[in-house]
């Protein structure tokens, strides 16, 4: 008889996102080591909710976390929040919070060849190691699927960017 795979299963765990209201309809927060799919159409503040929860989590919680961006320049998410007191530059320069910028350069026109995202992968994982890592916001995973014309190969890339976090352990907004 197979052994039940299913036995001695537990919970899985939280982390708040001390985030008013939306711990209390997730009730407690996201789930631990896992990513969450924030959707909405441009301008529903999708941006500002993964600066938030990246915010709340390093000032009130002690974390460090990581934010790849696909369309914002990190300078310009820093200074649309400055107007409400968050000053993600000094977590930057306390090694709390690093940027990774994979926004469209707009002096490339057009898609050469095939691609991979391996490199942004990379540092994601460095980026990750560096400061101890443990939430994530990639904004806007959307981006991609109108940068590149490939969409099985968008969706490839995308799950081993998932996977990469995965075996990291972090948690996250996309």
């Amino acid at each position: 008889m197979p052994e039940n795979e299913l036995s001695g299963l537990q919970a899985l765990q939280k982390i708040p996102t001390g985030i008013d209201g939306l711990d209390s309809i997730t009730m407690g927060g996201i789930t631990e080591r896992r990513m969450v799919l924030v959707a909405g159409s441009s301008g529903s503040c999708k941006t500002m909710l993964g600066v938030e929860f990246l915010y709340r989590r390093i000032s009130e919680f002690g974390a460090s976390g990581v934010f790849v961006t696909f369309e914002e320049r990190p300078r310009d998410i820093a200074r649309n929040v400055l107007s409400i007191g968050w000053h993600l530059d000094q977590f930057v320069e306390q090694g709390k919070l690093i940027f990774i910028d994979a926004s469209p350069n707009p002096t490339l026109a057009g898609e050469i060849g095939h691609y991979d995202l391996s490199g942004l992968i990379a540092q994601i994982e460095y980026a990750v190691q560096k400061i101890g890592a443990s939430c994530i916001v990639i904004d806007s995973i959307g981006s991609l699927f109108s940068q590149y014309h490939d969409l099985g190969m968008v969706r490839l890339n995308i799950y081993q960017i998932l996977s990469s976090l995965g075996n990291l352990g972090i948690t996250g907004l996309m």
